[in-house]
C-alpha cells in the first residue's frame, strides 16, 4: 500500500517509533481522546467518532440508496451540491473518480450561483453544511427555494438537505417538509468523506459508495496494527518530519486520483497548521509539475518511473485513501502535539467579512493603477514592480499564495499558473479559489508558520443580484470575504498584493506574464 524512499524512512524513524511505542494507532482505534495531551482532551474526546466512521457508513447504504432510487424515478438528473469545505471536497473527488456528474457550488460568486440555479425542473439539490450556518451555503439554500418557487416547482420535491443533529438546517428542513439526511456530530467536517456528507451527494449523482466503503473496509485492520507494517503511522511519522523540516512542503501528485490532492490539501492544512507549525501541501500537476527542493513528493497511485530520494508512494484505491490519510494525519497531530480536529485560526476572516456586510464596504483608494488594473498593499506604480517586490518579501524558506475570487467554471485554466511560477521561481507556490481556500488552506495562512506571501485577485462579476432575505448581493458578500481575508493576513504582518481586474481576459494574461518575468 505505502512505499517510502530509505532517505524518507530515516527521516521519519523517530515518529515511527514513538507511536508504536506510545501505542497511539491501538489508542485511537479505542477512542482515547488523551492522545493529543491533557489540554485537548475535552475537545478531542467529542471528536472520536472518525473511528466509528465505516460501521455507521455501511448501517447508512441502505437508506441512502433508498433515497438515490426516489431521486431516479422523479427523472431529476442534474445533480447539484451546495457546500463549502469538507461539505464538498470528498464528494466532488469521489465523483471524478468514478465518472459520474455532479455539480459542486463551493462559492458565492454571483455569476456561478446565476449558473448553478438552472434548468430547475431536472434539477435535485443537496444543501450540505454540517452547523447549518455556514454563511454561503444558507444563502444557497434560500436561492434555490426562491428559483424553485419562482418557476411553480414544489422546492421540497427537488431538495434534501445534508446536516448535523439539531443544526438550524435540521429545524430549516423539517419545518419546510424537505428531506433531511443527519450527519454524525462526532465526526469533524474534512474527516467526514466516508460519511453521509460524502456518501449522499455521491451516491445521488450515480457513484458506486458500497464500493467505495469496500475499499476502505479492506484496509481498516491495517489500519490499527502497532508496527511498522501500518501505513498511517509510516505515513503520519513522514508528515510530522515534514512539517519540521525547513521548507515543510508535501508536493502531492494526484495524477491517478483526479483531485484527491484538494481533499488531502484541506485536512492536512486545516488539522496540523496551527499554533505556528504545520505543513504545506502542494499539488504538483503532471506530467511536468515542479517540486521544490527539499518537499517530500507524495505519489497516491503507482509509480512507475521513479522520482529520487524524498518520494513516498500510496498505492491503494480510493476509500482507502480516505482512511488512510484520516487517519495519518490524526496520528501526525499527535507527533506535532497540536489537536486535529479544531481549525482555530477560520472563525477571524469569517468574522471580518460578517463584520464588513453589516457595517458596510467602502473600498480604499488604489495604491496604484496599471491599466485596467487596480492594486493595494503594494508601494509600486507598475503590476511587473509589485510582483518583483512580492517575490522579494518571500523569505528562504517562503511561499508564494495566488488566490482568485472569479468565477472557477469560466477561468479553470488560471489555476495551472502555480506549477508554472513555482517552476519559475523554483519556491513553493500554491493555487486556491476563494472564498472556497477560507474553509481549507486558510486555516495553515493564518495558523501555521507566518511564511505565506499572498495575491489576491478579485473581478467585478458579470451580474449582481440579492440573497433572499438579507441585506447585501452575492457580490457584496464576496467582496467582504475578499477583504476579511486580507485584513486578517495583513494583520499578521503577511505581505498582501490586492489586484482588482478590469478586465479579466486580458489581465489575468498580464497577470501572468509578470509572474512569469
Amino acid at each position: 500500500m505505502l512505499h517510502a524512499t530509505a532517505d524518507l524512512r530515516l527521516s521519519s524513524a523517530a515518529g515511527i517509533h514513538d507511536c508504536i511505542e506510545n501505542e497511539i494507532a491501538v489508542r485511537l482505534a479505542a477512542k482515547d481522546p488523551g492522545i493529543w495531551g491533557r489540554r485537548y482532551v475535552e475537545r478531542t474526546r467529542a471528536r472520536m467518532g472518525l473511528v466509528d466512521v465505516l460501521r455507521i457508513a455501511r448501517e447508512s447504504v441502505p437508506g441512502i440508496l433508498a433515497g438515490v432510487d426516489s431521486v431516479r424515478s422523479a427523472n431529476l438528473n442534474r445533480i447539484v451540491l451546495c457546500g463549502m469545505g469538507g461539505s464538498s471536497l470528498a464528494p466532488d473527488v469521489i465523483c471524478r473518480n468514478f465518472g459520474v456528474e455532479l455539480l459542486v457550488l463551493d462559492s458565492s460568486h454571483p455569476d456561478m450561483v446565476a449558473q448553478a440555479v438552472q434548468e430547475l425542473e431536472r434539477t435535485f439539490v443537496i444543501i450540505s453544511s454540517k452547523t447549518g450556518t455556514t454563511i454561503e451555503t444558507v444563502g444557497h439554500l434560500r436561492q434555490f427555494v426562491q428559483a424553485f418557487e419562482d418557476a411553480g416547482l414544489v422546492a421540497n420535491q427537488h431538495m434534501a438537505i445534508v446536516t448535523d443533529p439539531e443544526s438550524p438546517f435540521d429545524t430549516y428542513g423539517t419545518d419546510h417538509e424537505i428531506p433531511v439526511i443527519l450527519g454524525d456530530p462526532t465526526i469533524g467536517g474534512r474527516y467526514s468523506a466516508l460519511t453521509a456528507f460524502g456518501l449522499v451527494p455521491s451516491a445521488i449523482a450515480g457513484a458506486d459508495i458500497a464500493r467505495l466503503l469496500d475499499e476502505a473496509i479492506s484496509y481498516d485492520s491495517l489500519l490499527q496494527s502497532n508496527d511498522e507494517s501500518n501505513p498511517a503511522i509510516v505515513l503520519g511519522a513522514i508528515i510530522a518530519a515534514s512539517a519540521r523540516a525547513r521548507l515543510g512542503v508535501i508536493a502531492i501528485d494526484d495524477r491517478d486520483y483526479p483531485g484527491l490532492g484538494l481533499w488531502i490539501e484541506q485536512l492536512v492544512a486545516e488539522s496540523l497548521g496551527k499554533r505556528r507549525t504545520g505543513v504545506l501541501p502542494v499539488i504538483v500537476s503532471p506530467p511536468d509539475g515542479y517540486v521544490p527542493q527539499g518537499a517530500v513528493r507524495v505519489i497516491l497511485g503507482t509509480d512507475a518511473a521513479g522520482h529520487g530520494s524524498d518520494t513516498v508512494t500510496i498505492d491503494a484505491p480510493l476509500g482507502a485513501q480516505f482512511l488512510l490519510w484520516e487517519y495519518a494525519v490524526a496520528i501526525a497531530a499527535y507527533l506535532l502535539d497540536v489537536n486535529p480536529f479544531d481549525q482555530p485560526d477560520v472563525e477571524a476572516a469569517k468574522e471580518a467579512a460578517r463584520r464588513t456586510l453589516a457595517e458596510g464596504y467602502e473600498t480604499d483608494e488604489p495604491d496604484f493603477i496599471d491599466g485596467t488594473i487596480q492594486a493595494w498593499g503594494v508601494n509600486s506604480l507598475t503590476l511587473l514592480d509589485a510582483i518583483l517586490q512580492c517575490r522579494a518579501a518571500m523569505p528562504l524558506d517562503g511561499y508564494l499564495v495566488v488566490t482568485m475570487y472569479l468565477d472557477r467554471w469560466r477561468h479553470a485554466g488560471a489555476e495551472l499558473i502555480a506549477n508554472e511560477v513555482s517552476r519559475h521561481i523554483l519556491r513553493p507556490v500554491t493555487f486556491a479559489w476563494g472564498p472556497q481556500y477560507l474553509h481549507s488552506t486558510g486555516q495553515l495562512h493564518k495558523g501555521g508558520p507566518l511564511k505565506g506571501t499572498f495575491i489576491q485577485v478579485t473581478a467585478q462579476p458579470e451580474q449582481d443580484f440579492m440573497v433572499p432575505r438579507q441585506s447585501y448581493s452575492w457580490g457584496q458578500m464576496l467582496s467582504a470575504q475578499a477583504s476579511g481575508d486580507a485584513a486578517v493576513l495583513e494583520g499578521l504582518g503577511l505581505t498582501v498584493l490586492r489586484l482588482n481586474l478590469g478586465d479579466v481576459e486580458s489581465d489575468l494574461a498580464r497577470l501572468r506574464e509578470a509572474l512569469l518575468y
